[in-house]
């Protein structure tokens, strides 16, 4: 009851009732009937199936893990299928891999650099944990035994990570970032065997990324019906940490290769700045889900009862997405998605005009005070980049171009005078306990933040009127020397500093290598050596150091060391001064 059709090295069709084992094919099709009876049109499609084997082994891995697994294993239906069974082809799964990945050696080279490089079993993290675990019984040396060990303890956390994955919500699944990067950063700076091979790191990113993307996808689904018709708020905050996820991972490849391990002297990635394949491309539809939930949920707030009926708008969102797979991001699917969204941006074209003329009227109340103004466009600011709308508030995003203009300006003549002068204008007083260099600076990061915001809102939300580039060229250049000065400030407080911990008759240097107090034996007077100096650079290196600048090591030495006798300074000034005050000195 088998029908081959077989394909030879040299384009030889074959046809056989029987399937030979050892036979040279370089695919096959194999029809099989489950019921012995004849075929009839009405039968054909319940009982023949059909499958094809390039490889036995790795087709039926493939489709085991691919398509009985997830069927069979999650079955909820109770239609016969046992705990036993389960547990059978959860075993058959994992041999079958182990098999596979035992064979990879063989298939393509005998030599150890060209088994590492060849991962074509290695489709999920655990694959790769397994792998490694396999060598360490199958290694053909002992060295490669041990250093297959030494990998699998290291890989241990990720393993444990991603075993449990699957129990996880889904804002819990940012800590598995954090411990996979510690692993990863261990496994490539490992220097007791050979090293980690970069090619096989760069298909585990890829792994990596794609599992943490499945995962978020499934708890998308798992926890909404759907997304479309689901809790907005919900919704939003699960998608939004679906997209922090993703992003989390994209900012970690580029960190370890880009950062970490450009430079590490005995193992440098050479491949520069990598971004996992697929995982941009997933936060990316995630975040347009988003937005159309947004969107809609704007667009329904701001319509009458009456209007969303006249329009159509309430089920729009549902009518035009619940038969799409919008959360698998696929480029062969890629086209349909595009029509769908085309066509719900056309059937919501009648509500985004009424839409519009209110959002006019919000934003003119509005249209004199900048930080209101700006507000309310950031409040709506997903329904004003649709480009409908954006044309209908042309004049109004023109005075907000006008109004932002005005603000950089203010910002950069408040920067230059205070920079040029030094004396402090009427936004900027020294807070209680900042000296001057890092009131300085904190207001200068004030200003930065301001200038960025500036930036960020034209670049949103002004992206397509005709003026916006200059203004935000403007922003970039008053920003970068903002940060200049910042940075400018910090470093003369360092090399000022570091010059007083240098000089000997510096007080800093003096108090803070010298004894916490002394007593003279001739009068009895007790002296503390911890001045208000002293105490001024331990608040400063805190200051400065919580602000984000990197404090040099010497000076941060001399912090810890001030640090250690702070409490019982303060508490012998604290005597000293009982003593004096009672006229208890001399004695």
């Amino acid at each position: 009851m088998v029908l081959v059709i077989s394909v030879d090295s040299t384009k030889n069709i074959h046809v056989s009732n029987a399937f030979a084992a050892d036979a040279s094919t370089d695919s096959a099709l194999i029809f099989f009937k489950l019921r012995p009876e004849a075929i009839t049109l009405q039968n054909l499609h319940t009982n023949v199936l059909m499958t094809t084997m390039p490889d036995p082994v790795n087709g039926l891995y493939h489709m085991v893990q691919k398509v009985f697994a997830p069927s069979l294993l999650k079955d909820n239906s109770n239609r016969g299928v046992g705990q036993n069974v389960q547990k059978l082809l959860g075993d058959l799964e994992q041999s079958l891999g182990s098999i596979l990945r035992k064979s990879q050696p063989n298939r393509s080279s005998s030599s150890k650099r060209s088994s590492d490089n060849d991962f074509s079993g290695i489709l999920t993290p655990l694959d790769e944990c397994r792998y490694w675990a396999d060598l360490t019984m199958s290694g053909a040396r002992l060295e490669d035994q041990e250093r297959s060990q030494h990998f699998c303890d290291l890989l241990k956390p990720m393993e444990q990570q991603f075993t449990n994955i699957d129990s996880l919500s889904i804002g819990d699944a940012l800590e598995v970032v954090e411990i996979v990067h510690d692993t990863l950063d261990d496994l490539w700076k490992q220097t007791e065997h050979n090293e980690y091979p970069e090619e096989r790191m760069v298909n585990l990113f890829d792994v990596i990324g794609d599992e943490l993307c499945r995962f978020a996808q499934k708890r998308l689904e798992g926890d909404f019906s759907s997304i479309w018709e689901g809790s907005f708020a919900a919704v939003r905050e699960a998608l939004r940490d679906a997209i922090k996820i993703c992003d989390r991972w994209t900012s970690t490849c580029e960190t370890l290769t880009s950062r970490l391990w450009k430079q590490y002297p005995t193992h440098q990635w050479k491949s520069g700045k990598y971004k996992p394949k697929n995982v941009g491309k997933v936060s990316a539809r995630f975040q347009e889900i988003c937005e159309l939930r947004i969107v809609h949920e704007h667009l329904m707030r701001l319509l009458s009862s009456s209007e969303r009926d006249r329009l159509s708008a309430s089920d729009s969102l549902t009518k035009t997405f619940n038969k799409v797979g919008a959360l698998h991001y696929n480029p062969y699917t890629e086209p349909m998605w595009r029509s769908a969204v085309a066509a719900y941006e056309r059937a919501m074209n009648p509500a985004e005009d009424a839409v519009a003329e209110k959002l006019k009227r919000r934003l003119k109340d509005s249209s004199g005070k900048v930080h209101q103004l700006l507000h309310e466009f950031q409040r709506y600011k997903e329904l004003i980049r649709r480009p409908r709308i954006a044309q209908d508030l042309t004049a109004e995003r023109e005075t907000l171009l006008g109004l932002l203009t005005n603000y950089a300006k203010t910002l950069r003549s408040e920067f230059k005078q205070r920079s040029r002068d030094g004396a402090p204008s009427s936004a900027h007083l020294n807070g209680k306990n900042l000296s001057e260099v890092v009131s300085n600076i904190i207001w200068a990061k004030q200003l930065e933040a301001k200038m960025t915001e500036v930036l960020k809102a034209a670049t949103d939300l002004l992206s397509s009127l005709p003026n916006v580039e200059r203004l935000k060229d403007a922003c970039v250049k008053s920003r970068d020397e903002m940060e200049a000065y910042r940075l400018e400030q910090f470093q003369s407080w360092s090399e000022y500093m570091l010059s007083a911990l240098n000089d000997p008759s510096d007080p800093v240097s003096l108090q803070n290598s010298s004894k916490v107090m002394e007593l003279d034996h001739h009068d009895g007077r007790l002296t503390v050596h911890y001045s208000d100096r002293t105490v001024a650079l331990l608040r400063e290196v805190r200051q400065l150091a919580g602000l984000g600048h990197r404090i040099p090591p010497k000076l941060q030495a001399a912090a810890t060391q001030a640090q250690k006798f702070y409490k019982h300074a303060v508490i012998l000034k604290q005597v000293r001064r009982f003593f004096l005050r009672f006229g208890l000195g001399d004695r």
